[in-house]
């Protein structure tokens, strides 16, 4: 099925498919095209989410400061009891209950909000990864399409149907050497197979010398094409290559077939709408012509683990306010000090988690973490102040009533012992004129 036998087949790739966005991931990719910044776009998104559960994350902190506070109101009590009760931590946890009740304290208050502010946390990090590897493979579409459309500019779109060789196809091919591809397509099915006119060809070009030459020369031209568009649609952010990969050293921007496979977990959804996975949509041989000429981009690394650290800065910070703003609670809720070693272990625990992520994940993630970190830490700075202010002020309001209630009982007495001594001095007197008239 070729016209002469130096015509050689070229394989177009024909692309077409993409990972579904849900509603978050939409939402993500309007942001970040209307601020025109991926990074910028990824900060609003996080800030946004945190301003929808706002009054839920200042119920939970003003109520864990609330508690605090009180429970710096019950340390003088608890601390008998911590004494009193040294060795027997069960007995001490029932007095300290009682000592909660009398007070009206509870521990739970704060659960709900907590609860919420998790399930954002989970919901951004499946919106983030959805949308990561979306972006990862849209990257690669568009450089498969590139590819293709750098060879059929060279074909004829105007040229029109023919009858061929064999009668079960068509050839299309355009006039003039300009048009050196061509293709034939099957009449059932429509199946098209692109040709090379080698003839064509070299004599457009005359270092070509025969089929080899003239193939590479075209592979060349989609190869160009293919790395020009990754160039102009990479999304970077500073000194992070592809933002859609983590900002560690060892990833790279472009990553080799086996890594890109492995980054891409969800299902892709073909123009037919059939669902597949990755490895059934494109195979090794195909990604490595598409990604002929970067490579430089798959092993140059994606960053420098500069939102790694800031993750665990940023997270550390959170912790160490969240235990300056209970130390109450670490120092009263237990007898034998487990409460402190458990938010010693946290203050550990959740910053190598943060970091697992950061370093797992997208850069994208990581600094949806930052943004989130740097947020609550200036939220429950703000709110810790106003509640500090608004307890103090409702302390210095009961000790007032307490003096003027003191002052009323005061003078309560002074009047009742000014008139036990005036009936007394009345009675004396009474009886000294009884007697003088006797």
């Amino acid at each position: 099925m070729i016209t002469n036998l130096l015509d050689t087949t070229i394989q177009l790739f024909e692309v077409s498919g993409e990972i579904p966005m849900g509603i978050l991931e939409t939402f993500i990719s309007i942001l970040i095209g209307a601020v025109g910044i991926t990074g910028l776009g990824i900060i609003l998104y996080c800030l946004i989410l945190k301003v929808v559960i706002l009054p839920l994350d200042i119920w939970q902190k003003s109520t864990m400061r609330k508690q605090s506070l009180k429970m710096e109101q019950m340390r003088g009590q608890l601390e008998k009891l911590q004494v009193q009760y040294a060795n027997a931590p069960d007995l001490y946890q029932q007095k300290m209950q009682e000592v909660y009740r009398q007070n009206n304290f509870s521990l739970f208050s704060s659960c709900i909000p907590m609860i919420a502010s998790l399930l954002i946390l989970i919901f951004a990090f499946q919106s983030l990864t959805g949308f990561s590897q979306h972006m990862n493979l849209q990257l690669y579409t568009g450089m498969a399409n590139a590819y293709d459309s750098a060879i059929l500019s060279h074909s004829d779109e105007n040229a029109v149907q023919a009858e061929y060789t064999d009668p079960n196809y068509y050839i299309v091919e355009g006039e003039g050497d300009e048009y050196y591809i061509y293709y034939l397509e099957h009449k059932e099915d429509h199946h098209r197979e692109y040709q090379i006119d080698t003839e064509k060809l070299m004599r457009l070009d005359s270092s070509l010398e025969d089929e080899d030459d003239c193939l590479e020369y075209v592979k060349n031209l989609g190869r160009t094409a293919a790395a020009e568009y990754y160039s102009s649609n990479l999304d970077g952010f500073g000194w992070i290559k592809n933002i859609y990969y983590p900002d560690v050293a060892w990833a790279h921007p472009l990553q080799n077939y086996s890594d890109f496979c492995n980054a891409i977990t969800r299902e892709i959804e073909t123009e037919s709408g059939q669902k597949v996975k990755i490895r059934e949509f494109i195979n090794e041989n195909t990604y490595n012509e598409i990604t002929y000429n970067l490579g430089e981009a798959k092993s140059q690394p994606n960053g420098y683990f500069v939102l790694v650290v800031l993750t665990i800065l940023a997270n550390v910070g959170s912790q160490l306010l969240a235990m300056r703003s209970q130390k109450a609670q670490r120092d009263l809720s237990s007898v034998d000090k487990s409460a402190q070693s458990m938010q010693k272990w946290m203050m550990f625990i959740m910053p190598i988690l943060f970091c697992v992520f950061a370093f797992m994940y997208s850069a994208a993630f990581a600094l949806y973490l930052i943004t989130s970190s740097i947020f609550s830490i200036l939220s429950t700075l703000v709110v810790n102040r106003v509640i500090d202010a608004v307890f103090k002020k409702g302390k210095e309001r009961e000790q007032k009533a307490q003096v003027s209630y003191g002052g009323r009982k005061a003078l309560t007495r002074d009047w009742e012992r000014n008139r036990e001594i005036m009936g007394k001095d009345k009675d004396a007197k009474g009886d000294k004129d009884r007697k003088n008239k006797k």
